[in-house]
């Protein structure tokens, strides 16, 4: 028999993968960060291709540029929005691991200066 191990947040590299879409479906919350005292990390649900259900992701400072930029400052502004997947190897806590930047999705082009740009990753 196969044991998995389940977890209500999403993890990098099984849940979501390179160039996945997400979907928001809550404006989210803010929580106390246990690791930086004094600060606060948003976490939000998703429902992805990969999973079912809903799954929490904590939002990193490079994924809420993106989607501040992209959605607006206020996520109840995200609820229904899509977002595309970025798996990165970063260093967390003295650990390379593999974690999540989400960014613009191919699919949105905005106009701008009256030709097409389309979002690109954000690193």
């Amino acid at each position: 028999m196969k044991i998995t191990i389940e977890s209500r947040f999403i993890m990098a590299g099984v849940d979501v993968k390179q160039g996945d879409i997400v979907r928001f479906v809550s404006e989210g919350k803010l929580i106390d960060d246990q690791w930086n005292e004094g600060k606060k990390k948003l976490q939000i649900d998703i429902r992805g291709e990969r999973f079912s259900g809903e799954k929490l992701l904590t939002l990193n400072n490079s994924s809420k540029r993106e989607m501040i930029k992209l959605y607006g400052d206020d996520t109840i502004g995200w609820v229904g929005k899509e977002a595309q997947v970025n798996v990165v190897k970063q260093m967390v806590r003295g650990e390379l691991r593999d974690v999540v930047i989400l960014s613009a999705p191919a699919s949105i082009v905005e106009k701008e200066d009256g030709g097409i740009k389309i979002e690109q990753i954000p690193f």
